[in-house]
């Protein structure tokens, strides 16, 4: 004989048994974002260098300079013995920074320092009119929660951006998934399917980051968007939509100067004269002539290089980025500009 068939578990007992696997689950994730937050990825170049910035003494008046890798090679004491107006200047000068970067330092992390008399900006042509995607790791690191309320009406389309905005904010483990993936993978000795690798060219866009030694792949996102994957750089990124205004944050960067009453410097930077063609737009007068009106419009100063006879083929690595006694010869001509076109009584 058979016995009776087994009983179907009481409601209570689902009930708990529901209850115990979601507190695992909870526990589970909870662990996983402690362990990320105990030893959390390199930030960036910016975030590192913003980290060292906030340490110093804040007595002596500064200006602090902003720029791309293509001002990366400003030296600071160049700069300074150059002008000779016993202000220091300090760089937060970093690779695969945007305007967006700079913005949000200005507004979360240079609002209580006293002695802070000016900011410069240093660019290529092009460089205040990359279209910064809120999706990337070091805004993420860079934004305060009252900032989100503005990236979403500014750079989101859907709720599924502001949604992922939340949650790259509020979690670090969800922030770094992709990297984290790409680590354990990496652990596992292979990569994702499908996953190509690129160049090693250093942290940055599309590039292997150097500092993690974890392979990013391209190519696995949709070709209409970004497909950075990178541990602390860039992150799954989503590009903003083509009719964004790509000089939005320069705008507001200018518009919270004026408010602070920080005078706003931006130096274009040239490029190697012994290059015929550039495809950045550096000999194009319209260009040129649209970057500076809307600087001056919004109240910034534009400071003009001049002809820098000591500034050759040797001071570039190539048509734009410039070598270390490029940087010097640049950062001689800033300091210089500062002296003759800078009345120091706005730095008071």
């Amino acid at each position: 004989m058979t016995g009776p068939a087994p009983r179907a578990p009481e409601p209570a007992l689902r009930a708990l048994g529901l209850g115990w696997l979601l507190l695992a689950a909870a526990l589970a994730m909870g662990g996983l974002e402690l362990w990320v937050r105990l030893q959390p990825p390199r930030p960036g170049d910016l975030v590192d260098r913003l980290h060292v910035y906030q340490q110093r003494p804040q007595d002596p008046p500064h200006l602090v300079a902003f720029g791309t890798c293509l001002g990366d090679a400003l030296v600071p004491a160049v700069v300074e013995a150059s002008w000779g107006a016993g202000v220091e200047v300090d760089s937060l000068t970093s690779r695969a920074s945007t305007s967006l970067d700079w913005y949000l330092v200005m507004a979360g992390h240079l609002d209580q320092d006293p002695a802070l008399r000016g900011i410069i900006v240093t660019f290529g042509l092009d460089d205040l009119s990359l279209r910064p995607s809120p999706w990337e790791s070091q805004i993420m690191n860079l934004a305060r929660w009252q900032d989100l309320p503005l990236l979403v009406r500014d750079t989101c389309s859907g709720p599924g951006c502001a949604l992922e905005l939340l949650l790259r904010r509020a979690s670090m483990a969800y922030r770094y998934r992709g990297g984290l993936g790409y680590r354990l993978w990496a652990a596992l000795g292979t990569r994702p399917p499908g996953a190509r690798s690129v160049p090693a060219r250093g942290p940055g866009p599309g590039n292997t980051d150097s500092v993690d030694g974890v392979m990013i792949p391209t190519g696995l996102a949709d070709p209409g968007k970004a497909t950075e994957v990178g541990f602390g750089w860039h992150s799954e990124g989503t590009w903003l939509e083509p009719d964004t205004d790509p000089y939005l944050w320069v705008r507001r960067m200018l518009a919270l100067g004026q408010a602070r009453g920080l005078p706003m410097y931006f130096v274009p930077l040239p490029a190697n004269p012994t290059f015929q063609t550039n495809a950045r737009g550096w000999a194009d007068p319209d260009i040129r002539a649209r970057t500076r009106s809307l600087i001056t419009e919004g109240g910034g100063q534009v400071l003009d290089l001049g002809p820098l006879p000591d500034l050759d083929g040797s001071c570039f690595q190539d048509d734009v980025h410039f070598t270390a006694h490029g940087g010097e010869v640049m950062s001689r001509a800033i300091g210089q500009a500062l002296a003759t076109q800078v009345d120091p009584a706005t730095l008071r």
